[in-house]
């Protein structure tokens, strides 16, 4: 399948497998130390991620009718955008 990429698309691909071997690696290090694992702080080092909403946050189905998804993504370091 790769070879079907363009550079671009597979130095793509490969930043996020980084990304994803990363948080396995710091999730598994989090377990053998008896800690939560800190994916905000990774998160943060890749430049973070925020959900850009033209509404209030509250107002989004997202929200509405599944909070604790939102819950969950502000915990790890997701931030939301409102307006």
């Amino acid at each position: 399948m790769r070879g079907r990429w363009s550079d671009e698309e597979r130095a793509i691909a490969d930043e996020f497998l980084m990304h994803a071997r990363a948080i396995l690696r710091e999730r598994n290090e989090a377990a053998a130390e008896g800690r939560a694992p800190q994916i905000a702080r990774l998160l943060d080092r890749w430049g973070g991620a925020t959900v850009a909403y033209r509404r209030r946050l509250i107002d989004a189905p997202s929200y509405t009718l599944n909070h604790e998804e939102v819950a969950k993504a502000l915990e790890e370091g997701v931030r939301f955008a409102e307006g």
